[in-house]
């Protein structure tokens, strides 16, 4: 038994330590690294795809991003911050680009919300009817991603585009809509306890 201990002691728990003292310092020394032709045939569709797609998006895909912004978007003026803010995202390097240099975006910004508004004759008819105030004048255009975005320069017709939108979404005609009530709401929320 004394035999046992002591050669336990002298001989397998240094070798243990030693192994594991081995061990830890080449796991540190280890490369982590995915690669898909670790699991695929490199010839295999998949893979080549996804060389196709490192090679033709490189780094500029990232990972999407949801941006929350909140204020009084009836004061023309939040609008231009976000403009300015679309515009400054597009610049950096750290973003995603479209074809036309802007930075990808994956949702619906207001300005489609708004742009639908001003370009549908029927939407405008219809928020004139049933708010009282009509749609157009001085309209700011927002030149972005290789479009014009439109909307109303006034808190006034914005207001009034928002309450219908909320409610009957933007019509295009009488049976069909560029958005439905459910399309504006996950754009834009209006706090019923702000008014």
């Amino acid at each position: 038994m004394d035999y046992l201990k002591n050669m336990l002691f002298h001989w397998v728990l240094p070798l243990v330590a030693a192994f594991t003292v081995l061990a830890t310092f080449y796991a540190f020394k280890l490369e982590a690294s995915f690669e898909v032709k670790d699991f695929f045939r490199s010839d295999s569709d998949f893979a080549m795809g996804l060389d196709k797609l490192d090679m033709h998006v490189g780094d500029s895909g990232g990972e999407p991003a949801i941006t929350y912004i909140q204020g009084d978007l009836t004061d023309p003026a939040a609008l231009q911050a976000i403009q300015d803010f679309m515009v400054r995202l597009g610049d950096s390097p750290m973003v995603a680009k479209n074809e036309e240099g802007g930075a990808t975006l994956n949702g619906r910004p207001i300005f489609a919300v708004l742009n639908q508004v001003m370009q549908s004759d029927y939407a405008r008819e219809q928020i004139e009817a049933t708010t009282g105030v009509a749609i157009g004048g001085d309209v700011v255009d927002f030149v972005y991603g290789g479009r014009v975005w439109q909307w109303p320069n006034s808190q006034e017709q914005l207001t009034a585009i928002y309450d219908y939108a909320m409610v009957s979404g933007v019509p295009l005609s009488p049976t069909r809509d560029a958005y439905d009530h459910l399309d504006v709401a996950e754009t834009i929320y209006l706090d019923p306890t702000s008014a």
